[in-house]
């Protein structure tokens, strides 16, 4: 299974195109890991670090994104997470932490295509019994079916987003949920 999804992974990688140079960065930091280490979906493995799965969440009308509080970090951020041993895809593991992490159905969401809509790595500090690591983070597009307003869920514009990456994210998903919708 893991063999499969690495395989589709990388197929789907090598066809994405970046929206910038440092998105085009974390492509390549990606898809090395994907073709040279033994486990890049094991959250055990630190060092580089591992692949995750985040769901970029837009809004009905497609006009705001949905973040969430990541205690872990401090921080407002899509939903997210680690690859799991029985998730079929990464579009699915992005969907589980969709769903777990924000109280929505699988009838209040509809995905924007199956192909990964943005990819960044960035550094994760080290806690008690966690090194300092890596995510390589593969980010998906999905839209809510009707208005709602999930419980630790914030709606936001791209004006409220500060961050370059989650900001570039953020447009694409925004994007992609109005091209959708016409």
């Amino acid at each position: 299974m893991q063999q499969d999804m690495r395989a589709a992974l990388l197929r789907q990688l090598r066809a994405h195109r970046p929206a910038d140079h440092r998105e085009g960065a974390a492509l390549v930091e990606i898809v090395d890991l994907l073709d040279t280490h033994p486990e890049p979906f094991s959250r055990a493995t630190f060092v580089p670090g591992h692949v995750t799965a985040s769901a970029l969440l837009v809004d009905a009308g497609a006009e705001r994104v949905g973040l969430i509080w990541h205690v872990k970090l401090g921080l407002r951020l899509q939903p997210g997470g680690h690859v799991e041993p029985g998730d079929a895809s990464v579009h699915g593991a992005a969907l589980r932490e969709l769903l777990e992490e924000t109280g929505l159905a699988h009838y209040d969401v509809e995905p924007l295509g199956d192909l990964p809509i943005d990819v960044d790595v960035h550094d994760i500090p080290a806690r008690p019994g966690e090194a300092r690591h890596r995510h390589y983070d593969v980010r998906y597009g999905f839209r809510a079916r009707r208005s709602v307003t999930p419980e630790g869920v914030q709606w936001v514009t791209l004006d409220d987003i500060a961050e370059p990456n989650l900001w570039r994210a953020a447009r694409k998903v925004v994007r992609l949920g109005r091209a959708v919708a016409v």
